[in-house]
């Protein structure tokens, strides 16, 4: 029987975030060491990496309504010198599988990692009309053996 599109563990959105910073963290985990990605021959006019560099903060996502992928810490304590804007939530307010993978890859960044909680008021790039983020057309993905239907 197959298994239907999004019901593992992490749900539809989850699993693409996942998938997503696991790239993000190999990507970091093959530069020169930490924080030494792009930083010499970046143009941050054009090139992200180089703006997050420059900038010194990594923004990630921080969905709180979905344990256990993001968690806020209770207790957590914002500090004075961080660089997340005040929109933001720092790497002590929150934990999580997903913030978790975020904090690694800002780590090997060498930045500060930031989050925000989206308030998906409108779907993301790639979503489908019924909010899946699935990047499948649907004749595609029914040959895959997915469903983008809800």
């Amino acid at each position: 029987m197959a298994a239907r599109a999004g019901s593992g563990p992490y749900g539809a959105r989850g699993s693409g975030f996942v998938v997503l910073g696991a790239v993000a963290i190999v990507v970091a985990a093959c530069s020169g060491g930490p924080g030494s990605l792009g930083r010499a021959s970046a143009d941050p006019a054009k090139d992200k990496l180089a703006q997050v560099i420059a900038r010194g903060t990594l923004v990630g996502y921080a969905e709180l309504d979905y344990p256990p992928q993001s968690i806020r810490v209770e207790g957590g304590i914002r500090a004075a010198s961080t660089k997340c804007l005040t929109n933001q939530m720092t790497a002590s307010e929150v934990t999580g599988f997903d913030v978790e993978t975020t904090k690694l890859v800002a780590k090997g960044l060498g930045v500060e990692p930031c989050f925000v909680q989206p308030t998906w008021t409108r779907s993301p790039p790639g979503a489908g009309a019924t909010g899946s983020t699935s990047s499948m057309a649907p004749a595609r993905s029914t040959r895959r053996g997915c469903s983008t239907s809800g």
